[in-house]
C-alpha cells in the first residue's frame, strides 16, 4: 500500500508541475499594445488616439442603387453590379467587358453606433452575398438599355443575360449579377480619432492595425491568427494564475520522496531529490525554448544530488554509534535438565 501511495504523489507531483510550467512559458504574445474597450453609442474622449476594441450593429443612412438597370437596395453595405462577358467554351467566364463595366455602390457613411468607419475597416467587411432579380426588377428596365448593351436583354436564373441564346452562351455574350453586403454585427480593433475609427501604427516601423470581424467576436480571437501583427513570447505572462498549480505539484511530489525516506526518518534527503527531480522537469520545459539553459538546469540537478551524503549526515547524531554486531556462539555442552 505504501508502495502505491509513493508512486501515485511522485507521478502526480511531476505532472502538475511539468504542465503548470508549460502553461508558463507557452506564451506567445500578440505585440499590439494596450487595447482598451469602449462602448459603441459613446464617444470619450480620453481615449482619442488610443486603440480601441467594440463591438455593435452596422448602420447606414443612405440607399444604393445602381441608375443603369434602376436595382435599388437599402439596409446594405456594399452593392455590386459584376458584369462577365463569355470567352468561348474553352475559356468560360470572365470579368473583362469593353461594353459595360463592373461597379460597386456604398454609402456615404457606414456607423457603428456613434463612430464612422474608414474604408479600410468597411473593405473588411463579410463577402458578398448574390441577390437575384426578379420579374418585376426586369419589366422595369427601360428598352432602349439592350441597344445600348449591344444585344437583347433577357432574364435568365436571376441574372440578366444579353444575348441571343441564355442556355446557349455564345462568345462576346453578357452575364450581369447583383451582389450585396448586408449590414451586420461586427467586432473592431482601431484607433479612435474623434467620432472616426482608423487605422492605427504603434510606431513608424510596425504594422497597421485594422481589424473588423463579422459577429461578436472577443478581442483575444480577433487578434489572435493575425499576420500582419508581431508577436512576442512572454514567458511569465500566465505565472500568477498558474502559480498555486505549480506549489501543489511541488508540495505533492515532495510527498511521495519523503514516503520513500520514511524509514530511515530523512526528511532532508528527500528534499535534496525534490530539488533534483524539480530542476529537471523545468528543463525538460525549458529546453526547448531555451537549449542552453534546459542543460545547465540538468547539470545543476545531477550536482544537487551530492548533498545526498551531507544531507545524511546532518541527521545523524554526533555521538550516534550503530549497536555491535550481536554473534551467536554455539554452545558445546549440553546444561542439564533439572528436575
Amino acid at each position: 500500500m505504501k508502495f502505491i501511495t509513493t508512486v501515485l504523489f511522485l507521478c502526480f507531483g511531476a505532472i502538475l508541475i511539468y504542465f503548470s510550467l508549460a502553461w508558463f512559458f507557452d506564451i506567445t504574445v500578440h505585440d499590439i499594445g494596450n487595447v482598451t474597450p469602449i462602448q459603441a453609442d459613446h464617444i470619450d474622449e480620453s481615449n482619442e488616439e488610443k486603440l480601441v476594441y467594440l463591438t455593435g450593429d452596422t448602420k447606414i443612412d443612405d440607399i444604393l442603387t445602381d441608375p443603369l438597370f434602376g436595382v435599388i437596395v437599402s439596409d446594405v453595405i456594399k452593392f455590386k453590379r459584376v458584369v462577365e462577358k463569355f470567352d468561348g467554351q474553352d475559356k468560360g467566364w470572365s470579368k473583362n467587358s469593353s461594353r459595360l463595366n463592373s461597379e460597386t455602390f456604398m454609402p456615404k457613411k457606414v456607423k457603428l453606433g456613434a463612430f464612422t468607419l474608414s474604408s479600410g475597416l468597411i473593405d473588411q467587411m463579410p463577402h458578398f452575398q448574390h441577390i437575384p432579380m426578379t420579374l418585376e426588377l426586369f419589366e422595369q428596365i427601360p428598352d432602349n438599355l439592350s441597344v445600348q448593351l449591344g444585344g437583347q436583354l433577357h432574364l435568365n436564373n436571376g441574372n440578366y443575360y444579353v444575348g441571343q441564346y441564355p442556355d446557349n452562351p455564345q462568345f462576346g455574350d453578357l452575364r450581369i449579377r447583383f451582389f450585396v453586403v448586408h449590414i451586420d454585427a461586427v467586432s473592431i480593433i482601431a484607433k479612435q480619432v474623434g467620432s472616426s475609427l482608423v487605422s492605427y501604427q504603434k510606431n513608424w516601423s510596425s504594422p497597421a492595425v485594422e481589424l473588423l470581424k463579422s459577429g461578436i467576436v472577443s478581442m483575444e480571437k480577433m487578434i489572435t491568427g493575425q499576420k500582419n501583427i508581431p508577436v512576442k513570447t512572454d514567458y511569465f505572462s500566465q505565472f500568477r494564475s498558474r502559480l498555486p498549480l505549480y506549489l501543489l505539484g511541488i508540495f505533492t511530489l515532495h510527498i511521495g520522496i519523503y514516503l520513500i525516506f520514511w524509514t530511515w526518518n530523512n526528511w532532508l534527503s528527500a528534499l535534496v531529490i525534490t530539488i533534483s527531480l524539480l530542476l529537471i522537469i523545468i528543463a525538460g520545459v525549458w529546453i526547448s525554448y531555451l537549449p542552453m539553459l534546459g542543460v545547465s538546469l540538468i547539470v545543476i540537478a545531477l550536482g544537487n544530488l551530492y548533498f545526498l551524503k551531507p544531507a545524511a549526515r546532518l541527521l545523524t547524531p554526533l555521538n550516534f554509534e550503530p549497536p555491535e554486531e550481536v554473534t551467536l556462539v554455539q554452545e558445546t555442552v549440553v546444561p542439564q535438565k533439572v528436575w
